[in-house]
């Protein structure tokens, strides 16, 4: 967020992507970071400058993502770092445990969720509502990239996956 606030969009990367890994509580603001950090391209003014700036961006992250994920991938192969995903993205433990509180967890008693739909349409139900909650702030912040707007978003942001976003073992804003 301080990469991003003092305009420092390379370096906000790859302490962003490291967050990412250090904790997948980070996920709750990776839509206003992204949001952000593409907004700021898009306003370079120029196709060719947005072009190198997204480009740099994306080597950035994905050269942060395999310099971490390496150890996993030098010693398991793939199926290590399949692993390492699926322990940031634990999707296998269901909508909502009893003790996180959200908007699946009030309405389960009242809409029998679990009767109706199967796992697979519950985990595209919460990321349907996680979306449309995310769209306004998302579209604001990547139409006027500011160092406000990135807050509001990322208020925003970590709002809508506390609130709708499919289980996660802990919830923090």
């Amino acid at each position: 967020v301080a990469g991003g606030i003092t305009y420092l969009d390379l370096v906000g990367a790859v302490m962003f992507s490291l967050a990412l890994l250090f904790k997948q509580i980070a996920l709750y603001y990776a839509p206003a970071v992204f949001c952000y950090l593409l907004g700021r391209c898009l306003r370079a003014g120029f196709v060719g400058g947005t072009v190198r700036d997204v480009t740099s961006l994306g080597v950035v992250v994905l050269t942060t993502f395999t310099v971490l994920l390496s150890p996993w991938l030098l010693a398991f192969g793939l199926e290590g770092a399949l692993q390492v995903l699926r322990r940031v993205f634990p999707i296998g433990r269901g909508l909502f445990e009893d003790k996180v509180a959200n908007v699946w967890c009030a309405a389960a008693p009242l809409l029998r969720l679990r009767s109706w739909a199967s796992p697979p349409q519950l985990l595209a139900l919460a990321l349907a509502t996680t979306v449309i909650a995310l769209l306004p702030s998302g579209a604001s912040v990547l139409r006027k990239p500011t160092p406000r707007a990135l807050l509001w978003a990322l208020l925003n942001s970590s709002l809508a996956f506390f609130l709708f976003s499919y289980q996660v073992h802990e919830k923090s804003i």
